[in-house]
């Protein structure tokens, strides 16, 4: 899924407020975002928001699982280790 095309100039203008935004000004009290661009950019960070969500619950499955595996056979090679 493909959140900036970047195919047109305002598409290209947009990611690069947003990476100014993140990387360089957002300290910066001199630094403004216009209404039009918060709009124009709510829908894409919305995608963006719901793509990083889904991943991050996917990993933390993904986390959950193996410590579940790895922990599960570590009870078992102790509890034999008992006797």
């Amino acid at each position: 899924m493909k959140i900036f095309s970047c195919g047109s100039q305002e598409e290209k203008r947009l990611f690069n407020l947003i990476k100014s935004v993140y990387v360089e000004e957002r300290y910066s009290p001199e630094f403004v975002v216009t209404k039009n661009d918060i709009d124009s950019l709510f829908p894409i960070v919305s995608q963006l928001f719901d793509l990083v969500k889904k991943y991050v619950k996917r990993e933390l499955r993904s986390i959950k699982n193996w410590i579940k595996t790895n922990f599960r056979n570590e009870d078992r090679k102790n509890r034999n280790k008992e006797f």
